[in-house]
């Protein structure tokens, strides 16, 4: 699996590239199968993501 990301175009019409980070990944916290969004640009699902500050 390739953490390479994708450029898309908005499809509503936009200007603005859509950042993609790849199709079939899921959260790196130990036992959790959570699949990520392609548009979720960390490692970890929202309830194992860092809370910092």
């Amino acid at each position: 699996m390739t953490n390479s990301t994708t450029r898309r175009t908005a499809s509503y019409g936009g200007r603005r590239p859509v950042k993609s980070y790849g199709d079939d990944r899921v959260c790196e916290t130990l036992a959790c199968a959570t699949k990520l969004s392609r548009y979720n640009s960390t490692s970890h699902c929202v309830l194992h993501q860092r809370q910092d500050g």
